[in-house]
């Protein structure tokens, strides 16, 4: 019997098997890792809609909130009362506590998205100027003040409302927005 002769260009067959095998498990194992980089992309992606829109519930929630404060003011015959007073005697804080007495719920009337949202939006109320209304020059310390009527010049009231889509302990987690806005009342 004979041996047949193999061309020394060709490597053996068992050679060859051995290489394809390599090449197909390093091939198996850069489809692995290109899909799960795919699936933690699609989780990323995934989160970060969801907070998304959390976050624009939030923030409709806080616009309707500073809504319910200015009605409330408008409503309010003395709408100093609704407010914390800031004066020089009693400086304010830009955004007020957390945990501050003045926060109020948003009526019912007035909630967005109160099912979707963890708590009850809430705005917190400061006076931050009384003066003459915009365009009238002082008249109360003009010797025919009086001939303006009861009190003089009509007062105009300034008032910063910081509104906030949930009070921090009801919403661990979730998306907070707070916004702000200076409302003048002219009486």
């Amino acid at each position: 019997m004979s041996r047949r002769s193999v061309p020394r260009g060709f490597p053996s067959a068992a050679r060859q098997r051995g290489v394809v095998l390599l090449v197909s498990m390093i091939l198996l194992l850069l489809a692995t890792v290109l899909g799960l980089s795919s699936m933690r992309n699609i989780q990323l992606q995934e989160r970060m809609s969801a907070n998304s829109y959390d976050r624009t519930l939030a923030y409709q929630s806080t616009e309707a909130a500073l809504r319910a404060a200015e009605a409330a003011l408008v409503a309010s015959t003395d709408p100093a009362s609704l407010a914390q007073r800031c004066d020089g005697s009693t400086p304010c804080d830009v955004v007020p506590a957390e945990d501050a007495s003045g926060w109020r719920d948003v009526p019912e009337d007035f909630r967005l998205n109160s099912e979707m949202l963890p708590g009850n939006a809430q705005y917190f109320i400061q006076l931050m100027s009384e003066g003459a209304p915009f365009g009238l020059p002082e008249q109360s310390g003009s010797a025919l003040s009086g001939q303006y009527g009861a009190g003089g010049t009509p007062v105009a009231l300034s008032f910063r409302i910081t509104a906030r889509s949930h009070a921090p302990e009801t919403g661990s987690g979730r998306a907070q927005v707070h916004l702000q806005t200076i409302y003048r009342i002219e009486r």
